[in-house]
């Protein structure tokens, strides 16, 4: 479970690359509000209705899905290491009582 938690907050990675998930989200929104665009609806021809259909539903779910993935790692990773950052600063010195590490409240909830 340690593992995972460090990979989750980017403790083996380090700050590039959360620079790099971030500037991924962002082009993630550009993707869906693109898609989202060439979906809407004009004057086309009626053929292979069903399959247009098809793609457009089911690039709306998974624009859906992206667009909310993206924007929880944008406005909320940030926000996240914001907290952490703050919460590293305000805490006092450790007192060795246990040794164990405190678990982050923003990547278990």
């Amino acid at each position: 479970m340690v593992v995972l938690h460090r990979l989750h907050s980017f403790a083996y990675l380090g700050p590039i690359a959360d620079g790099v998930i971030a500037v991924v989200a962002g082009f993630a929104v550009i993707l869906v509000v693109t898609g989202g665009y060439l979906w809407w609806p004009r004057g086309t021809p009626r053929r292979r209705v069903w399959w247009r259909d098809l793609h457009a539903v089911t690039g709306f779910l998974a624009g859906g899905g992206l667009l909310f993935l993206a924007l929880i790692d944008l406005v909320g990773g940030s926000t996240c290491a914001a907290g952490r950052t703050k919460r590293a600063s305000a805490r006092p010195p450790s007192s060795g009582r246990t040794g164990r590490s405190r678990r982050c409240r923003c990547a278990t909830g």
